[in-house]
Parts: C-alpha cells; sequence; structure tokens
C-alpha cells in the first residue's frame, strides 16, 4: 500500500519529481507508484523548489532541460538554500536525462547532483537509485565520515547505472530483435546499415525543413523518421523525435533550432555504436 504524503513526509519517504513532458510525467509517474512510493510531481523548476521549501523530501528526481527553471539551476538554488539552513540535511538530486553521454556523469555531480538516470528509465534503475539515495537518509547525521563513505559509494552505483545502460538507449538490440522476430545478427545488420543511411538523410532533410520554417515539410519528415527509428530501437532518438513533433506542432522555432544541435549529437552516437558493433565502417 503507498503511504499518504503526509505519512511519506514524516518518513522522509517523499519523492519530489519535476518534468516538463505530458509524456514522460505519465511514464515516470506509473513507475514510482509500481514501486509502493508516495510523490508529488511539477511542471518546471520554480515549482520544484516552491514544494522543496515547503515540504521534507528524501530525493528530488529532475529533467535537465525544462522552460522558466531547469534541474541544473533548481539544484543550484537547493544547495545555495541548504547552506543557508545550518540545520538543514542534504537532498539527493539525480538528473533525469534523454542526453546524458558515458564520460560526461562529471558534469552532473559537479553542478550538486548526485546521480544520473537515462530516459527511458528502466524501473529496475529506477528503484536502485531511489532504494540507494532514500536509505542513506536513516542514519545518524552526525556521523560524518560513514556519510560521506556512504555518498561516495551510492555515488559509483549510480554511475554504475548510467554506464551499463548507456548503449542500450542509443540502440536497444533486444527490441529490434523482438520487432523483427529473431535474433539473425546478419539480418539486423542489414537492416541497421539501411537505417543508419536512412537517418542522414531524414537529419538532413528536417535540418532543412526547420532552417526554412516549413511546417508541414517538417511534420512529414519527422514522422517517417520516428517511425523507422522506433523500429531500429534508437530509444533516445525516438524520444529527441518525440520533442521535435511537439515543438514543430507549437511552431516553436528557436526550441527546434536548438533541439536540432540535440538531434545531430545523437545521430553521431549512433555512428560510433554502429562502427563499434562492427555495423558499419568509417568509409559508409
Amino acid at each position: 500500500m503507498i503511504p499518504d504524503i503526509d505519512e511519506a513526509e514524516r518518513h522522509a519517504k517523499l519523492i519530489l519529481v519535476a518534468e516538463d513532458h505530458a509524456t514522460d510525467r505519465e511514464a515516470i509517474s506509473s513507475r514510482i507508484s509500481s514501486l509502493g512510493h508516495s510523490f508529488i510531481i511539477v511542471n518546471d523548476g520554480r515549482e520544484a523548489f516552491k514544494e522543496w521549501q515547503d515540504r521534507r523530501f528524501g530525493l528530488v528526481l529532475t529533467n535537465c532541460q525544462m522552460p522558466l527553471m531547469d534541474g541544473f539551476e533548481l539544484t543550484n538554488l537547493i544547495r545555495i538554500e541548504e547552506q543557508r539552513r545550518s540545520d538543514s540535511s542534504r537532498t539527493p538530486i539525480v538528473a533525469i536525462t534523454a542526453n546524458a553521454l558515458v564520460g560526461e556523469e562529471d558534469h552532473y555531480y559537479a553542478a550538486g547532483m548526485d546521480g544520473v538516470l537515462c530516459k527511458p528509465i528502466e524501473i529496475a534503475k529506477l528503484k536502485l537509485v531511489i532504494d540507494e539515495f532514500m536509505g542513506s537518509l536513516h542514519r545518524d547525521q552526525d556521523l560524518r565520515t560513514e556519510n560521506s563513505s556512504q555518498a561516495a559509494a551510492v555515488n559509483e552505483s549510480a554511475q554504475h547505472v548510467f554506464e551499463i545502460t548507456e548503449e542500450r538507449q542509443i540502440i536497444d538490440f533486444d527490441r529490434l530483435g523482438e520487432l523483427v522476430g529473431t535474433d539473425d545478427k546478419e539480418l539486423h545488420k542489414s537492416l541497421l546499415t539501411i537505417y543508419w543511411r536512412t537517418a542522414l538523410e531524414d537529419f538532413a532533410l528536417i535540418e532543412d525543413a526547420v532552417k526554412r520554417k516549413n511546417s508541414r515539410d517538417l511534420m512529414d519528415r519527422i514522422h517517417s523518421a520516428k517511425g523507422a527509428t522506433d523500429f531500429a530501437g534508437a530509444l533516445r532518438l525516438g524520444e529527441l523525435l518525440a520533442r521535435l513533433k511537439e515543438e514543430a506542432d507549437n511552431a516553436e522555432w528557436e526550441m527546434l533550432s536548438n533541439s536540432i544541435q540535440k538531434y545531430e549529437k545523437e545521430i553521431r552516437n549512433i555512428e560510433r555504436l554502429l562502427i563499434k558493433r562492427n555495423i558499419i565502417s568509417l568509409e559508409k
């Protein structure tokens, strides 16, 4: 049975989630509920900071890129306020992102965060992070040496979660096998080789449509690229394309220009993984 919000707060088991994307809000809400935890979910960093000031949370999960106030700004405000409150314990903050790369996790830690979860969030990874961080709150706060060692272990665990899921976020080969109905590696290689060529073409066409601010062409190309991307198991690129579609629906051209840069970056991540798996070569 999930405890009510007040009960969870009393036991430092209440989770605060900041997420602006409606689909992602629904996804993370269902996962946290299935794990038996109470939570409050808000649309951006400003709302999250107000909730944090008013309640005692055992964990904050925040998207890094949100309107009005992003996850980095939210983290900075919380850390400043914790320093101002001399009797305040440190709230664990975990970033939720579709764009993290192996080797870049230090950027999140340097910003004052305690871990990273990659979208789409797997429930097993979410459970691991919740259990690790919320459990640490019941330690004696005066045992600073022990807490320091414990925090280091938690960060190491979170980094491990980050690393082992990274390649799967780029191309989920298991999902590809399920969709085509076979584990035939040669067939997978053939399909992904074709996908890679079309992915480059789709990117060029989408980028051009954004530059021309042609909504109709843009929506057509995104629709086409999204279907192929989902079939190939390119999870993170699929999420980026979903975000592009929302921005295109609202003619948010400035945001679309920024998203195109992330799109290109993810295309290069796919290229590196396909080269690593000997599916394509540098010459292709």
